[in-house]
């Protein structure tokens, strides 16, 4: 079954990563040849988005997925084997990462590295069984008609109000931009949610998908 996600448009903002998943989950997308040619670029964007996900999964693509999804239509398992750059480069990176972002912010979010080597089929089914384990979450504090609102259906996702979470962000909410557009969704406005909602409100309404800390975060 396939699924709606949010994409970053080229010079588009996704608060720091390039697909978004859930409300608690971003993707970076990175290619193993630049891992080490971006690694400041990498960390400066997992410092952006651990303000805003609960999880970053960096997907790293080892073999060009066209390439990967040719050999296997072919019948051809090739091993993949990285270079030595690369091979020396990934423990600086996951250092960096434990270190330069991770003990420099007060956040808890998780950073992961995945490589895929299969192809872009490996990387959908992954994604796939990620929001799978959240819907089973999701269905057990929600039920299951919400639960599959937010993670199956997610018809909301195809309204026209700007997936933009800047409003929200100026409002004192540091939400992504699926959470603002699951917001807009059920509050109609932002204003309605920030304003005309008390905090009790928006935790029974929110909290569940988006986390009570979240939503209840606006300065006075």
């Amino acid at each position: 079954m396939c699924f709606t996600l949010v994409e970053r448009d080229k010079g588009d903002s996704l608060q720091g990563v390039d697909l978004v998943l859930s409300s608690s989950t971003g993707i970076v997308a990175l290619k193993v040849s630049e891992l080490v040619e971006k690694r400041q670029e990498l960390l400066e964007r997992l410092r952006v988005a651990r303000k805003y996900y609960r999880r970053v999964i960096v997907v790293i693509e080892v073999v060009d997925y066209a390439l990967s999804d040719k050999r296997a239509a072919e019948g051809r398992s090739d091993d993949t084997v990285l270079g030595k750059t690369i091979l020396d480069g990934i423990p600086r990176i996951r250092r960096a990462i434990a270190g330069d972002v991770v003990l420099d912010d007060n956040t808890s979010a998780q950073v992961e590295l995945v490589f895929a080597v299969n192809g872009a089929e490996e990387v959908a089914v992954a994604l796939r069984n990620e929001l799978e384990e959240e819907f089973v979450m999701l269905r057990a504090t929600m039920g299951d008609q919400a639960a599959w609102k937010v993670c199956e259906g997610r018809e909301w996702l195809e309204q026209d109000e700007p997936r933009d979470a800047k409003p929200m962000v100026l409002g004192g909410f540091p939400v992504n931009a699926f959470a603002a557009g699951y917001i807009f969704s059920v509050a109609g406005s932002f204003d309605s949610f920030a304003f005309g909602m008390t905090d009790d409100e928006r935790k029974k309404l929110f909290g569940p998908v988006i986390g009570n800390a979240t939503i209840v975060s606006r300065p006075a």
